[in-house]
């Protein structure tokens, strides 16, 4: 609205009636808000009202008889009260036994789950799932592959010493209509080929499938920043989410039930492409003197972004 029009009109409203010059002025107020509102790059998002989603990567370990006080049945009502606490729009889980899964969707009834037991692919094997908010998102397409030369069928890929995988989903986000196509994995804990092939694999993965698409990768991928897996992600184009505006928390995400620390070991992400992120936590919270699990949850609130 031309602002001199705006200042004759607000003058000439002064001189009618009380009553009718709170209601233009009124009226004014909201024309400028709604003008504001309406021009794109005035750097608040709230203002321009850009879509954002919170994205979680979580490594909630395996359900170890042998982990004593940090058994599974120690802390699943922990684990399960973070996440129904955090909301995350998307998780990437990793470790997860079919007993946990099943804990867990049943606890949270609004995420709906993709993913398979990496054994057999059914129900075997720790799964990689991911969980999305049903009323947020409708899937479009999903899917699993195998760390491995053989990536159609369960196999174990190079120096690893067992079988990991990788699942995918392409989700149409209602708020924005856009699609977002959201990777998770686990690498090797002991082979150091089998980390870097399984990197390449899943950027070969997502040039083949989500190429000109959104993509989000989650995933404890046993490796810190820099290494030779990691750069082979961040040289295709994926960016860190660690790399925030805000950040809260440790560097290090691996804590291994150590509640002393230091935490310096860094080895679980979410990376993306078509996003900023505007902020990024470790979540370390100690209760009772307990972990939720020996990795921290690493979170990033991701904005929307033209893609590249």
């Amino acid at each position: 609205m031309n602002t001199v029009y705006l200042d004759r009109e607000i003058e000439n409203n002064a001189m009618k009636s009380r009553k009718n010059w709170a209601g233009t002025l009124l009226l004014g107020v909201l024309l400028i808000t709604g003008c504001t509102e309406e021009i794109p790059g005035n750097g608040d998002a709230n203002e321009v009202n850009i879509p954002e989603l919170w994205v979680s990567s979580f490594n909630i370990r395996f359900d170890n008889p042998s982990d004593g006080s940090n058994s599974w049945d120690s802390r699943k009502e922990n684990v399960y009260s973070f996440l129904a606490l955090k909301e995350p729009d998307i998780m990437g889980l990793q470790e997860v036994l079919h007993g946990q899964l099943e804990y867990l969707e049943k606890k949270l009834p609004s995420y709906e789950r993709v993913g398979v037991g990496r054994d057999d692919g059914e129900t075997r094997g720790e799964y990689a799932p991911i969980l999305y908010k049903r009323n947020r998102f409708q899937l479009i397409d999903s899917g699993n592959f195998w760390l491995s030369e053989t990536p159609s069928e369960p196999s174990v890929g190079w120096d690893a010493l067992i079988k990991r995988i990788c699942t995918y989903v392409v989700l149409e986000d209602k708020e924005s209509d856009e699609q977002i196509h959201f990777y998770n994995t686990h690498f090797s804990h002991v082979g150091p080929e089998a980390r870097s092939r399984s990197a390449q694999l899943i950027i070969d993965s997502i040039q083949a499938i989500s190429r000109g698409s959104r993509v989000i990768l989650t995933g404890d991928l046993n490796t810190r920043p820099n290494s030779s897996p990691y750069n082979i992600i961040i040289e295709s184009g994926m960016k860190d989410s660690y790399d925030s505006r805000v950040s809260f928390g440790p560097v290090g995400t691996y804590n291994g039930f150590d509640v002393f620390g230091p935490h310096t070991r860094r080895i679980d992400y979410v990376f993306f492409n078509g996003f900023s992120s505007k902020k990024y936590v470790t979540s370390s919270e100690l209760i009772d003197r307990n972990y939720l699990s020996d990795h921290f949850p690493v979170s990033a609130l991701l904005e929307y972004r033209a893609l590249e």
